[in-house]
């Protein structure tokens, strides 16, 4: 029977979770090898939620200090060494699926640069908003019918998070952007506060789709959630929530017309990239 091997009867040596075999140098678990690398190759610098460096990192709560938890990692002795001999990150499957289908259906002739920037940010952003927790338990033609109406919403928070540099004329967008880049916020954005933002949104959108209405009282839990972030993580930054706020009100705002716009930006129509995306 092809699949993946079962688990391993060692735990993960740093939160105790289900280890499917050694990764630099300690039996660990998918999410806590993912997470040092990840940590590793961007040379993250963590501060520790609760500020006494001795936060418990179990199954249960190993997302809960990033921290402690790359702390753990280097303590148990997990080698930095092999994240950086690396060739680099490994392409995820259904990225590159979603990335051949774009291929096949671009014209063949040469796109131009900012046709070709749109659209790979498009397909992170598809990658990001239909993986989102919130979204986990949602049929794949629900998916499909969220993102068909809210493309354009989400699109700009990866637009400003990878910040790129694409022509968008309209001057609501532009607007809107700059509030928020203010400061270079988006320039350093991380991909917690973004995982968060897009969680926000997607609870603050959902009271628009019956079938994830019941979800929207869980936009006041991702706002609690994302300031605590930033009050962590960039306490110098003392605007930096408000501004996510601020952006926030923007992208929900009926007064901002953007999709046809943006739309404008690709070779093929953003409807024909999500019905093509491997849910």
């Amino acid at each position: 029977m092809l699949g993946r091997a079962l688990p391993s009867t060692v735990p993960c040596q740093i939160c105790g979770d289900k280890s499917y075999g050694r990764h630099y140098g300690l039996w660990t678990c998918d999410g806590c090898s993912c997470f040092f690398k990840r940590s590793v190759r961007r040379n993250i610098q963590y501060s520790c939620i609760s500020g006494d460096n001795a936060c418990v990192i179990d199954k249960t709560r190993r997302n809960w200090c990033p921290a402690c938890r790359l702390r753990k990692c280097f303590d148990m002795q997990m080698n930095k060494d092999a994240v950086q001999k690396e060739r680099g990150p490994r392409r995820d499957r259904s990225r590159l699926s979603l990335e051949l289908s774009l291929l096949a259906n671009l014209p063949k002739d040469i796109q131009a640069v900012g046709s070709k920037r749109a659209e790979q940010i498009f397909s992170n952003m598809l990658m990001e908003v239909s993986k989102s927790v919130v979204l986990s338990f949602t049929p794949h033609h629900h998916k499909r019918d969220f993102l068909m109406h809210t493309w354009n919403i989400f699109f700009l928070i990866q637009y400003v998070h990878n910040h790129q540099i694409v022509n968008i004329d309209n001057d609501s967008v532009h607007s809107a952007c700059l509030r928020f880049t203010l400061n270079r916020t988006a320039k350093h954005t991380d991909p917690e506060e973004i995982r968060l933002f897009n969680c926000m949104l997607i609870t603050k959108l959902a009271s628009n789709f019956e079938f994830i209405r019941f979800i929207s009282p869980l936009h006041m839990v991702y706002s609690l959630w994302l300031k605590n972030h930033c009050e962590a993580y960039y306490p110098t930054d003392e605007g930096r929530f408000a501004r996510f706020m601020a952006f926030e009100s923007d992208l929900t705002s009926s007064a901002m017309p953007f999709g046809t716009e943006i739309a404008r930006l690709f070779d093929v129509s953003p409807a024909v990239l999500i019905s093509k995306f491997p849910m």
